[in-house]
């Protein structure tokens, strides 16, 4: 099997090769600097709604270790991340602004320390790691083995921008579902979808799930 970055090169290689008119002669430092590009904030960028959410869930968090401090030392409220791409994706989160955790398939950090109560992202598998993808339910249900909590009536509620792969595949794995769909490309689907447009409302719909 070959590593991400081995495979990313070959993605570019190949791309060049197919529009290109005559034999190429590559830059030296064309493929290293397109793969650090795209492993760091240089190829992308958040939303205007992605900080503030996170900051606002903090803010759940606090409110809600202040509650029930005496009966629950772990962050009741966790965030993951569930997607069909490589270990670029941790890296790519912390240098966007994220806290993200060191958790993911196959890691032995598995304990809870009381950092977590800080971190915005507490766990991650990525298809490269777990061999499937969404909508493949097994890859929610590899998910649900790094989550912190030890109980069993835990809300499952996976958050994405793809009906077949995220909204779906959630749903067929037993989790509740939202799509994010900013550009309202899900009018014109037969479809009853439980959706937002923008992360503006997603912590107080979070807090309807968790109180019913």
């Amino acid at each position: 099997m070959s590593s991400p970055n081995e495979w990313w090169a070959n993605v570019i290689r190949s791309t060049f090769l197919q529009i290109a008119q005559k034999p190429i002669v590559w830059p030296e430092k064309l493929i290293p600097e397109l793969l650090h590009r795209f492993t760091s904030h240089e190829g992308y960028e958040l939303y205007s709604d992605v900080l503030p959410f996170f900051q606002r869930l903090q803010k759940l968090r606090r409110d809600d270790r202040q509650e029930i401090r005496n009966d629950v030392e772990l962050p009741r409220l966790q965030v993951g991340i569930i997607t069909n791409s490589d270990d670029r994706v941790p890296t790519v989160l912390s240098s966007l602004g994220l806290r993200v955790s060191s958790r993911r398939l196959g890691s032995t950090d598995r304990q809870w320390t009381q950092d977590d109560h800080d971190i915005d992202i507490h766990w991650i598998v990525m298809s490269y790691d777990a061999g499937y993808a969404k909508p493949d339910t097994r890859i929610f249900e590899a998910a649900k083995k790094l989550k912190l909590l030890p109980y069993q009536d835990c809300l499952y509620l996976h958050v994405g921008d793809d009906v077949n792969q995220d909204y779906c595949g959630a749903m067929d794995a037993g989790w509740q579902s939202i799509l994010l769909d900013r550009e309202c490309k899900s009018n014109g689907l037969n479809l009853r979808l439980d959706r937002i447009q923008s992360l503006e409302s997603l912590d107080q719909k979070i807090l309807e799930m968790c109180s019913v």
